[in-house]
């Protein structure tokens, strides 16, 4: 990290997404120039997922993994991908 100079662009890609597609990581480094990038899902069953918090206008609030989650939290389709 020291190497890395302010205005460097750092990719997350958790150890569990081999199959992840350039272009897909591609697309998630283009749009993190604007500001900090999370690459989600809907998934019809989110078991055993990350929930995306966001508030009511959209905008992204944090993660919560589902050991952690309320009940309602936990009906979110919205998940971490662990990519970022």
């Amino acid at each position: 990290m020291p190497a890395l100079q302010p205005d460097s662009v750092v990719l997350v890609v958790y150890g569990d997404v081999p199959l992840i597609e350039a272009s897909t990581l591609a697309s998630l480094v283009d749009q993190a120039t604007l500001a900090p990038a999370l690459l989600t899902a809907q998934l019809a069953d989110a078991s055993g997922y990350g929930r995306i918090l966001r508030s009511e206008a959209g905008k992204l609030l944090g993660v919560v993994e589902e050991k952690d989650a309320s009940e309602t939290q936990r009906t979110i389709r919205e998940i971490n991908t662990g990519v970022l």
